[in-house]
């Protein structure tokens, strides 16, 4: 290929288009997609103290009672993410760019599961890490107020020992997990003759970034366990997690969507989920209950 500013451009629109066809053939892999609330940022940070404050409807009786909204108390801070490759000038002057089309499908298809990691990695560390108020996102006492206004606590997991499995319900626009983009990732590249790489090396580079933060939403959303997967303890879980509370002893009408596992419980899960028959030949009444994912960033 003549090396031109005509036929770089014509490249490099190539290239995108490899790029955005590997991020649209992933949209079926992005397993993190129904478990979390997508962020705009405007700032290097954003504060979800709110998360605390988000008030039911109530019957209009004398004054409003009027719920003060605070953004203090748990703040995501967005990182920078990338992924950069090179290609040479001989290369594409000896017209060997075309093996290049699948590097660029597979950095699309990294930066449409990337997230993956995260996301997934955020329910693995639950019983460790904080979320807005204070507590390990999968705790026995996160506060709540009874009727009477006094704090109280809630229970979002019933811990164990055993490998962990998750419930979520995913069925409202807030999630119980937090996908924070404050720069979304795009394909860029540096082929101007004058580029110093260019220049001095003969490379043309490309690369991907972005700037994304991950973190904790609605703990009640989401249900951990580490009890053994079976009937009894999912329905316990189901149980559970549908009779939590929230402020005032109001109904939150939790129900249950997902069941996340990781691969080692995909058996136990499909017997679980999918079967219409138990063993004993009875009616499976668990049966399409929620969707399973299997997630294999899940040990």
């Amino acid at each position: 290929m003549l090396i031109n500013q005509g036929n770089l451009q014509s490249l490099t629109t190539g290239f995108k288009t490899a790029f955005q066809t590997g991020l649209d053939n992933q949209s079926e892999r992005m397993d993190y997609s129904p478990l979390v609330t997508e962020v705009m940022s405007q700032t290097a940070s954003e504060e979800y103290g709110w998360l605390n404050h988000i008030p039911s409807i109530r019957e209009w009786l004398g004054d409003r009672i009027i719920h003060q909204m605070t953004v203090s108390g748990y703040t995501l801070k967005n990182q920078h993410f990338e992924q950069t490759i090179s290609i040479k000038r001989d290369d594409i002057e000896d017209d060997r760019y075309g093996v290049y089309g699948s590097v660029f499908k597979m950095m699309g298809e990294e930066v449409a599961r990337f997230p993956n990691r995260y996301v997934f990695e955020l329910l693995q560390k639950g019983w460790q890490q904080k979320g807005f108020d204070g507590k390990a996102f999968f705790s026995t006492d996160h506060p709540r107020l009874n009727e009477n206004g006094k704090v109280v606590t809630y229970a979002n997991t019933d811990n164990g020992t055993s490998t962990p499995w998750f419930l979520v319900d995913a069925s409202r626009m807030l999630k119980p997990l937090l996908y924070q983009v404050r720069k979304p990732f795009s394909l860029t590249q540096l082929d101007d003759p004058e580029d110093e790489q260019v220049f001095m090396r003969g490379e043309y580079i490309y690369g991907v970034d972005g700037r994304v933060a991950f973190g904790y939403g609605l703990p009640f959303l989401a249900w951990g366990s580490k009890q053994a997967l079976s009937d009894t303890t999912f329905n316990n879980a189901i149980s559970s997690m549908m009779n939590v509370k929230g402020d005032y002893n109001r109904t939150l009408g939790l129900r249950p969507t997902h069941l996340i596992v990781p691969p080692s419980l995909r058996k136990e899960a499909l017997s679980i989920v999918k079967a219409e028959t138990l063993q004993n030949g009875q009616t499976n009444i668990n049966h399409n209950a929620v969707d399973v994912i299997v997630s294999p960033w899940l040990e």
